[in-house]
């Protein structure tokens, strides 16, 4: 939404239910590229704005995908819940555009 509480984009996306928990938060940092070393995933266009349990970064980015470059979904999955991890998975053409608008510092609403 936009600052004068307009819809600006609408679309699927996978996460996980209850993480992160549903409260108010903001973006701490945005990279280009991610990875997550203990479990062999590249994911481009990170938006972070929580930490997991474990102390995890949580933010928005592209479907993750393999060192060797194999996707964990495909984009016909996106809009269904997943049972782990904490990160919102987005088609990459919905990741640029929310990288590209979103600044650090802005607010993230998860809703339960």
């Amino acid at each position: 939404m936009g600052a004068d509480g307009q819809v600006l984009r609408d679309y699927p996306v996978t996460g996980r239910i209850g993480r992160p928990r549903p409260q108010i938060y903001h973006v701490y940092s945005k990279s280009p590229t991610a990875s997550n070393p203990a479990e062999k995933l590249r994911f481009d266009l990170m938006v972070r704005f929580a930490h997991g349990i474990t102390g995890a970064r949580i933010g928005f980015h592209t479907i993750p995908r393999s060192f060797a470059g194999v996707p964990i979904q495909g984009e016909n999955q996106l809009g269904r819940a997943i049972g782990a991890g904490g990160c919102v998975r987005q088609k990459r053409s919905d990741a640029q555009w929310l990288y590209s608008w979103v600044k650090v510092g802005d607010t993230v609403v998860v809703l339960p």
